[in-house]
């Protein structure tokens, strides 16, 4: 009888850290999907920032200038890169999370009458320096994004 009681005892304790072991793994799984969203969003919220004041100095008028500043890291991503895409009219963010976990967003601009500077060109646009200040421009309607300039 005692050594019936005895497993019955290893069943119901067993199955209890089963269950929270369950509920816990269940938890983790949501919390990782919501830190996940956040620093998704975090980017998302960079490229409507580059975007909208975009299309701010091309609203402005000749002779419009602002200094811009990003993050040098976002939190979550090892990395990240800024692409002003004037084939698309859209400026794109890339947040780099771990080698297969990469996060693509595109932010509408404004204009597509974007320059920046040929070192920082690519095939479809230039990218953004994210290490340093960053500068807009109007120059007759042009926006000018100037990443050279010291203050």
């Amino acid at each position: 009888m005692k050594g019936q009681q005895a497993v019955e005892l290893l069943i119901g304790v067993a199955s209890v850290i089963g269950i929270f072991a369950l509920f816990y793994w269940i938890f983790f799984l949501q919390y990782a999907g919501y830190v996940k969203h956040e620093n998704e969003l975090e980017g998302i919220a960079v490229a409507d920032y580059l975007s909208r004041e975009i299309g701010v100095a091309s609203r402005a008028g000749d002779g419009y200038s602002k200094q811009l500043f990003f993050p040098a890291k976002l939190p979550g991503a090892s990395d990240y890169s800024l692409l002003v895409n004037n084939v698309s009219g859209s400026v794109d963010i890339e947040l780099v999370f771990s080698e297969a976990n990469v996060f693509y967003y595109s932010s509408r601009m404004y204009t597509r009458d974007v320059g920046g500077g040929l070192e920082y060109g690519a095939s479809n646009g230039f990218y953004v320096n994210k290490s340093a200040s960053v500068f807009l421009e109007n120059h007759g309607g042009y926006v000018f994004v100037n990443q050279d300039r010291v203050v």
